[in-house]
């Protein structure tokens, strides 16, 4: 996310996707560091999963909440950066930020992770039995105006079903 010429944003809401992130060059998943946030609107990245071929998975300010989130990344290192500092586990930065504290570095186990064909996938994405992002999701917009966790998921399925929300974009 980038702001310019003085524009700031509010009440950014990032919830329930399926990130597969393989850049070009080595870059952060989700990356806020170059957007101003202004007014009284909630700024979070919740029920989320990203699932990286590089170490970078987040670099933010605590303009944002983060909290319920998979992170997963093929690399032989991870790395979350907040307000400027770089952690490499997810527990020393869970504990010296305060963020994602019910989020998890785990393989999210998803159907066909790196699918990149051209056209709507029909099982990619989709989370595998077992899966610890199956009925784990949180209801992000439980008591937030404007906020709704919709209807279906992106393949067309009821929200929520079985034992509530997942995380990631499949229901």
């Amino acid at each position: 996310m980038n702001t310019w010429d003085g524009g700031t944003l509010s009440g950014i809401q990032v919830y329930n996707n399926t990130f597969y992130w393989n850049p070009a060059t080595p870059a952060p998943a989700f990356n806020t560091v170059d957007a101003s946030f202004s007014g009284g609107n909630a700024n979070f990245f919740k029920n989320n999963i990203i699932y990286s071929t590089v170490p970078y998975l987040i670099q933010t300010t605590t303009d944002f909440a983060l909290d319920n989130n998979i992170y997963w990344t093929l690399s032989s290192a991870s790395d979350w950066n907040i307000n400027g500092t770089d952690y490499t586990t997810l527990s020393s930065y869970q504990s010296a930020s305060g963020q994602d504290r019910q989020s998890l570095y785990t393989d999210p186990m998803v159907n066909t992770p790196t699918y990149h064909t051209a056209g709507r996938p029909t099982s990619a994405f989709t989370l595998l039995p077992g899966s610890p992002a199956l009925g784990t999701g949180a209801n992000v917009c439980n008591g937030i105006s404007s906020c709704s966790m919709g209807t279906q998921d992106f393949w067309g399925n009821p929200l929520p079903s079985g034992s509530g929300y997942n995380i990631g974009a499949w229901q």
